[in-house]
């Protein structure tokens, strides 16, 4: 009833317009529902007339104009409210670092600690956990959004995905594994180095780096490689130093450390019983602990690859070298 109403008005409204342009003398019949409305009435309808057909008029010739293309997937889209809401995030430098879950078998959930999530945010990042997956066309999709990508620490590595079969000493120890990590890290990885998106690895980060890469890794560093080293600080807290780990000279590491004056010997915290053992071809090493144990990672070829064995998410609130490890992430993932 009002469409129709509406369309009456505007035929009446054009025709009374025209006429009046050319000089008609001829009235045209106003219909019944018209009739008795005063003439400063009839001129306040003209004037709302004239504001529409100004509108429609920009709405027709100027709108389709007003476009942007994103990407290079030729799509073009009108710029509105979405337009304006990917202005306002375009204006906010922090890079998105996506946050690889941790698994808890016992309580069937995902989960995180707040070490990665703070130590990322206090870096000028905002991190995200991303979903546990095996979809490829998923995990493409988690890296084109993401910035950076952080692997974190969790479960035993399986010796099957570095080319090796479980000792029976190793089995015995009951280790608790996760083959879903393993399977999407297996895809991860290699389409984080593929984008040349920056990642960070943090303790099985830097062991699941090696082993998708090629590398291989000591199963249980007390049985496999003994020392006075302490690699497992047995009991919490785990923001208290542990062991010492001498730097590469001319690594990223060792150049970020020894800008800041810290020297190529740091101290570090501990808390991992695997290791990488023979390193990957596109990995070089970064530190070691005195018994030779390889401490850190990172790929030459990557805009920022890293692994480090040591938990800087424990140590970020108490140890500024911890705190440039993660800066230097975002950094990187913010360029």
């Amino acid at each position: 009833m009002i469409g129709a109403s509406c369309a009456k008005l505007h035929r009446f409204l054009l025709s009374f317009l025209l006429q009046r342009a050319c000089g008609a003398v001829v009235r045209p019949a106003r219909p019944l529902w018209l009739r008795g409305w005063s003439a400063r009435l009839r001129c306040f309808a003209c004037s709302v007339y004239a504001v529409y057909a100004a509108c429609s008029v920009y709405a027709v010739i100027f709108r389709p104009f007003r476009v942007r293309r994103d990407g290079d997937d030729g799509n073009v889209r009108n710029e509105g409210n979405d337009g304006a809401k990917r202005k306002a995030l375009q204006m906010d430098t922090r890079p998105l670092i996506g946050v690889v879950p941790l698994v808890d078998y016992k309580l069937e959930s995902l989960w995180m600690l707040p070490g990665y999530m703070d130590g990322i945010t206090e870096a000028g990042g905002t991190p995200v956990m991303l979903p546990l997956t095996e979809d490829p066309d998923v995990i493409r999709q988690l890296v084109a959004l993401c910035d950076g990508i952080l692997v974190t620490g969790g479960q035993d590595v399986a010796p099957e995905m570095y080319g090796e079969t479980a000792s029976p000493e190793y089995l015995a120890m009951n280790p608790e594994l996760s083959p879903e990590l393993d399977r999407m890290e297996a895809l991860l990885i290699p389409e984080v180095i593929a984008t040349d998106t920056p990642m960070l690895g943090i303790c099985r980060g830097v062991q699941i780096l090696n082993a998708v890469l090629g590398g291989t890794m000591w199963h249980d560093l007390p049985t496999e490689l003994p020392s006075d080293v302490e690699h497992h600080m047995p009991n919490p807290p785990y923001d208290l130093l542990g062991h010492e780990v001498d730097l590469v000279p001319g690594t990223p590491l060792a150049d970020l450390m020894e800008a800041s004056g810290e020297g190529r010997r740091i101290a570090v915290n501990s808390y991992h019983h695997q290791a990488v053992r023979e390193v990957a071809d596109e990995l070089a090493v970064m530190a070691k602990a005195d018994d030779g144990v390889i401490e850190a990672l990172y790929r030459p070829g990557s805009r920022f690859c890293w692994g480090v064995q040591w938990h800087p998410e424990f140590l970020h609130k108490v140890d500024a070298r911890s705190c440039m490890i993660f800066k230097a992430f975002v950094d990187a993932a913010r360029s």
